[in-house]
């Protein structure tokens, strides 16, 4: 990977975002009707890359082990590479800041920061297909673009009109409710119920912000599941619904309740 060029990274495609991501903190607060600020990017951008890697590496042909995978993805998306290769691709070149912030700007929490904050940007405007090959490209250069969202997958099979495809991976899914089973619905259907019942038996407040963006005729939803003021999940899909139910899921293996 560092013997060949590397592959253009997807641009901003909104010179006001363009400028917030590139505006550091230490000179102002940004604060955006449609995206809100650069920590809230930072945090979708997080999520976005993350799924992004170990989707990339869960397709790799030929198949890696699970442990393999896990070092992989662990490796991809630790400080010392983030910062490889926002160094690369001199990403930070253009980053405006005090100069009372300059001892600090290069701190891994900063990179981080920074790099979440563009790949949220990116995704914002252009969805996660150019990231996704991107980074396909640079994992492997020779690779050709994966699959996205291939089941099974929360969002296809709520979304889909089929019940009996493989339900998603275990540890996601608290057990069926018997009302559910006979029905022959989706089991990611009782998630959301089975998740709000436990959190209320244990005093927990459960909040789930939405943000929607995408064109009228093609909206993107993300869902936020937030367990007393942390966030423990996040779902993005073709409605509130779909994105609210992956959220919880996502919540629920987190908390890892049973």
């Amino acid at each position: 990977m560092a013997d060949r060029p590397l592959p253009p990274i997807p641009k901003i495609d909104d010179p006001i975002l363009f400028l917030d991501v590139y505006t550091h903190k230490s000179i102002r607060e940004t604060k955006n009707q449609d995206y809100g600020d650069t920590q809230r990017l930072s945090i979708l951008g997080g999520k976005v890359f993350n799924f992004t890697v170990a989707n990339v590496l869960f397709f790799e042909r030929p198949m890696i082990p699970a442990d393999e995978m896990t070092e992989k993805l662990r490796d991809l998306t630790s400080d010392t590479q983030i910062q490889a290769w926002v160094d690369s691709y001199k990403l930070k070149d253009r980053l405006l800041y005090t100069q009372e912030f300059a001892e600090r700007i290069n701190e891994a929490d900063e990179t981080r920061f920074f790099f979440y904050s563009y790949i949220g940007a990116v995704y914002m405007r252009s969805g996660v297909t150019p990231i996704q090959n991107w980074i396909t490209r640079l994992i492997n250069p020779d690779a050709e673009p994966v699959p996205l969202f291939n089941p099974p997958s929360p969002t296809r099979q709520l979304g889909g009109a089929s019940t009996s495809r493989s339900p998603p991976p275990p540890g996601t899914v608290p057990p069926p409710l018997p009302q559910t089973t006979p029905t022959g619905a989706p089991t990611s259907l009782g998630i959301l119920a089975r998740l709000n019942q436990t959190a209320s038996q244990r005093n927990l407040q459960v909040t789930y912000p939405a943000e929607r963006c995408g064109e009228p005729h093609s909206p993107q939803w993300t869902v936020q599941c937030v367990v007393n003021g942390e966030t423990m999940g996040s779902g993005i899909g073709k409605s509130q619904k779909i994105a609210k139910e992956v959220a919880a899921q996502e919540a629920w293996a987190a908390l890892g309740w049973s």
